[in-house]
């Protein structure tokens, strides 16, 4: 038999970039990022308990989560994100959210690999795409904002489509879903608007369907249970910035850091190469970028938006540029990248991601000491033992003083005990905010701020100084205290000593 009458080998196709992507990150991201995706932040919890009180009670309800701001009409703005992770955990457990936490993140991704695709080399395209990642990675939590990354990937391959009906439609149906998922939809809007904006600079015949793109996003937004009342109610939340400063995420990015220096290395490449390849730049890159980089320099939140949005338009800029580029000594490996990725195919190894994903969760459903970071919220950062104590003592009824940070975790182990505190901070506002800080740091006139709210229970860090001040009160009684909390119950003040005593 000749080599031409050879039958076809058999077996599995080979991957496209875009497949390629989306399978590494569905494996990698459960497996190596489960401890962040559960324990990065105290969120996580509440979202989940939100969510299953979201199925029960709709969207709009009087807060039955705290004493602090008892009775008070509480939205949930990100209800269907909630709801999907509730879902995701009553289905498969903590294993579940970290399942579809790593399934949203490698979605995300592989949009933007699809995007760059027929722009970008597969030998500059996968580093791209991994450079996003990097960018991302730090905000891998299973949180709605998850949700923000893939609606922001699918608005750069919508938004970058030839302008006809189907886009039009496409991005009032991105946009409906988005704004049920997460306030994000205001930063997309922002950016769609920046993109479609130098895109009419570039040509003004694309006024009419720039406007049209932007008016079905916008109109998107609508779909929603509060219509234009989410519109205003984010706006109004917006509003007591002094919330918002108290919390990290809302922060500058820190130029120090190795995240910041990362970011700042990627900036000062990207804008290296939109110079050096300046015939190919347009106004769309250019108010992209600059809108993007902008928002990522007010809080260091906006700058994984940065990697799936702005970078991946301004590289697709200078696409000609490297492609121009030869190095002799990667040349086959790029000839392979190029004729692997022509030949390869993508949905068999995204329905294998999913699988993959699909089959971690089921397996650690049953048998979650398999891989406890990611069947379980980690004793070392959240109070596990200290709310397992009082939960045996049965101190479910006394009003509690908590860190900041294990609000939501407490609702989600501890659901009869009502918190002082969560990382909702547009919710709790300023004003408590700022009282917490005082108090936690045993600012004289703590006693008074707590006993007037009837706080007869703590549950903080040992380091606290409200620790250290609260013993030596001689009002409380330290009832449990390891290396991550210390649980402290107030005890009537000690009276005379009676009479004769030494």
């Amino acid at each position: 038999m000749t080599t031409s009458q050879r039958p076809p080998r058999k077996g599995l196709p080979a991957a496209s970039t875009v497949g390629l992507v989306f399978l590494i990150l569905a494996l990698l991201v459960p497996t190596v990022f489960s401890h962040r995706l559960l324990n990065s932040d105290g969120d996580v919890a509440r979202h989940l308990v939100l969510g299953r009180h979201v199925m029960e009670h709709g969207i709009a309800f009087p807060d039955p989560f705290s004493h602090t701001r008892a009775g008070e009409t509480f939205t949930a703005y990100e209800w269907l994100s909630e709801v999907l992770f509730a879902l995701a955990e009553g289905l498969a457990g903590l294993p579940g959210v970290v399942a579809l936490g790593g399934l949203i993140i490698a979605g995300s991704l592989a949009l933007v690999a699809a995007y760059l695709r027929p722009r970008l080399e597969p030998l500059y395209a996968i580093p791209a795409v991994f450079v996003a990642a990097a960018l991302t990675g730090p905000h891998w939590i299973a949180r709605p904002h998850l949700f923000s990354f893939l609606a922001l990937s699918a608005l750069l391959v919508l938004a970058t489509r030839r302008p006809d009906l189907r886009r039009h439609v496409g991005l009032g149906v991105l946009f409906a879903f988005w704004a049920n998922l997460h306030p994000g939809f205001l930063y997309g809007l922002a950016i769609l608007g920046a993109y479609l904006v130098g895109r009419v600079v570039e040509d003004r015949r694309r006024l009419g369907p720039a406007v049209a793109s932007l008016g079905a996003a916008s109109l998107g937004t609508l779909v929603n249970p509060l219509g234009w009342g989410l519109h205003l109610s984010i706006v109004h939340h917006l509003q007591d910035q002094r919330a918002f400063e108290m919390v990290d995420e809302f922060q500058r990015i820190d130029v120090t850091s190795g995240y910041g220096i990362l970011f700042v290395g990627v900036v000062l490449i990207l804008a290296v190469l939109l110079l050096g390849g300046r015939r190919d730049l347009g106004a769309s890159t250019l108010l992209t970028v600059g809108a993007g980089l902008a928002a990522a320099l007010v809080a260091q939140r906006n700058a994984p938006l940065f990697g799936l949005f702005a970078l991946p338009v301004g590289l697709a800029a200078v696409g000609g540029l490297l492609g121009s580029w030869r190095w002799a000594r990667l040349e086959k490996f790029r000839e392979t990248l190029v004729r692997d990725d022509r030949r390869g195919t993508t949905r068999p190894w995204v329905g294998a991601g999913v699988g993959v994903g699909v089959l971690f969760a089921a397996v650690l459903a049953r048998e979650p000491d398999l891989y406890p970071s990611a069947s379980g919220f980690d004793p070392d950062v959240f109070p596990v033992e200290a709310v397992a104590r009082a939960q045996e003592e049965g101190l479910g009824d006394l009003r509690m003083f908590n860190a900041y940070a294990w609000g939501g975790y407490i609702l989600h182990a501890w659901p009869e005990q009502r918190i002082y505190i969560d990382g909702m901070a547009n919710f709790f506002g300023s004003d408590l905010m700022e009282e917490y800080v005082s108090v936690i740091n045993g600012v004289p006139g703590w006693e008074e701020r707590i006993r007037e709210r009837g706080i007869d229970l703590l549950l903080v860090p040992p380091q606290a100084p409200l620790v250290a001040e609260a013993v030596a009160s001689g009002e409380w009684r330290l009832l449990h205290s390891d290396e991550t909390a210390s649980l402290l119950v107030r005890e009537d003040p000690p009276g005379p000593e009676p009479a004769g005593t030494a």
